[in-house]
């Protein structure tokens, strides 16, 4: 019969499976308590939240919920011990705190993750972490969309200054 203790933190991983938008589930073996905390409050800033888990409660909270769980990779990646990066706002942000994290400090190591309940290996969270952030790709699309019309503006423009041009030609000519 499982604890009173348990029951509850099972509720709660659950619960905070449903809320995230990324989970990532690490290794965190080797790093000391101070490490551990600079991660947390890096992690806090990106709007996620970096937690210790048993694996038992995890890989049951996982299937409880109908993840796609491929057992060959949950398994094995919920070995040894384990805390899960719960991103709550921004899926790629916290992902990308715990990556520039672990290059720093060699630790905590990549197990495995999910992306909107989708499995996602250790390559593609780094792959998905080294990507630009959200306000720079935005900002490089808006940039994108608008050249073409800033083009035509000047264009248009162009054509506008010669026939200024040609006008005051004329017109001084006439003075003449």
């Amino acid at each position: 019969m499982p604890s009173q203790k348990n029951i509850n933190t099972l509720i709660e991983i659950k619960d905070k499976l449903n809320k995230s938008k990324s989970v990532a589930f690490t290794d965190y073996m080797g790093l000391n308590v101070k490490q551990i905390s600079d991660l947390r409050k890096k992690v806090k800033e990106s709007g996620a939240e970096f937690k210790v888990l048993k694996n038992t409660l995890l890989r049951l909270g996982l299937k409880e919920l109908g993840w796609q769980v491929e057992e060959g990779i949950v398994d094995q990646g919920l070995n040894g011990p384990t805390a899960v990066l719960f991103s709550y706002e921004d899926e790629i942000a916290a992902l990308k705190a715990l990556y520039d994290f672990s290059k720093e400090n060699e630790l905590p190591k990549l197990k495995f993750g999910f992306l909107d309940k989708n499995l996602l290996t250790q390559e593609r969270i780094e792959n998905l972490a080294q990507l630009p952030t959200k306000e720079v790709l935005q900002a490089k699309l808006v940039s994108n969309l608008s050249s073409p019309i800033y083009g035509l503006v000047y264009t248009l423009k162009g054509n506008l200054t010669k026939l200024v041009l040609v006008l005051n030609q004329i017109k001084s000519k006439q003075k003449s």
